[in-house]
Formats: structure tokens, sequence, C-alpha cells
């Protein structure tokens, strides 16, 4: 199953406006509100939000940010897979995109946390209307459990 999942929280230390969301009132439907396939997430009882799908294919939620430029930006996030990554089962962050559906042809940033075979690792990639190039990767192996 690719997951797509749009937890865009930027904590910005120089910033005029701030997007944080650490789920602790339990919900992701207000302050501030996330659209996409809602149905398919969870705020659980750690207060984390939560993918609650079993069954195979995509699912995103997303929340729009619009800040005057990124400088000054931080990206914080807890992200826990329990299962094997590879090419097809992995997930995804998107940093920064110019379109809402992020399963269509769009311009920006996004993590991508596991891969084909055992060499999984965090990387960083730009995507350009349908196309992903990779920018920075991290060390392999990084994505094991610690369970």
């Amino acid at each position: 199953m690719r997951l797509l999942i749009a937890l865009i929280i930027l904590l910005p230390f120089f910033a005029e406006a701030q997007l944080i969301d650490d789920f602790s009132d339990g919900d992701f439907s207000a302050n501030p509100s996330w659209t996409g396939d809602t149905g398919l997430f969870q705020v659980n009882t750690s207060n984390q939000l939560q993918l609650n799908d079993i069954a195979a294919g995509q699912a995103q939620i997303r929340t729009p940010y619009s800040p005057a430029n990124l400088d000054n930006t931080e990206w914080i996030f807890y992200i826990r897979q329990s299962f094997s990554p590879s090419g097809n089962n992995n997930s995804r962050v998107y940093l920064t995109s110019d379109q809402a559906d992020l399963s269509a042809s769009l311009n920006g940033y996004f993590l991508q946390f596991g891969e084909a075979g055992s060499n999984d690792a965090i990387e960083l990639f730009y995507q350009n209307g349908t196309s992903s190039t990779s920018v920075a990767r991290g060390t392999e192996v990084l994505l094991v459990p610690f369970w």
C-alpha cells in the first residue's frame, strides 16, 4: 500500500504565522482542519495521527499552509511504520506542494520512508509534474524498527 500522508506540520522559528497540530485535542477536523481521505485516518489514544485502513491503495490527508517563504521553517513529526517497506508499500510526507491533491501532477518536495529492497532510508525528493528526483538521502537501514 502506498501511503501518502500530508503531514504538513510546520513550526517556523521566525515567521509571522505558524501551523502546529500535535493532535492533543484528539481531532483533526478543526484547529486546523485536515481534508482528504479523512475516513481512513484516526487520532489514537496516544494523540497520534494513524492510518486506519486495511485495504491496499493510497490514502492522504492535508492541511493548507501558505507562508511567505520557507526560510527558517522547521517540520517536526513522528512516524512509525509497523511493516516492511517496499517500492509500493511506503510512506510519504509532503513538505510543500502547489496542488492540494497529492496524487495528481504537482510541484513540491516530499520525504519518502521505505523503498524496494532492504536498504531503506529516509529520502528527500523533488516532484515536478509526475516525475520525482532524489535530492538527498539519509543513512541506509535508518528505518529498522526498534520494537
